[in-house]
């Protein structure tokens, strides 16, 4: 599903309000998604 997002150009604001079945992943996707907002500012 994080890879259609990416396809589909869905803002990064947009796909840190996901929410995940696995817990841990959505955890460690928020923070690769936070790193990624702050390179991208």
């Amino acid at each position: 599903m994080l890879t259609l997002a990416v396809q589909a150009l869905i803002p990064v604001a947009t796909l840190r309000t996901m929410i995940s079945a696995y817990p841990t992943f959505h955890r460690g996707m928020l923070e690769a998604l936070s790193d990624l907002e702050s390179q991208l500012a």
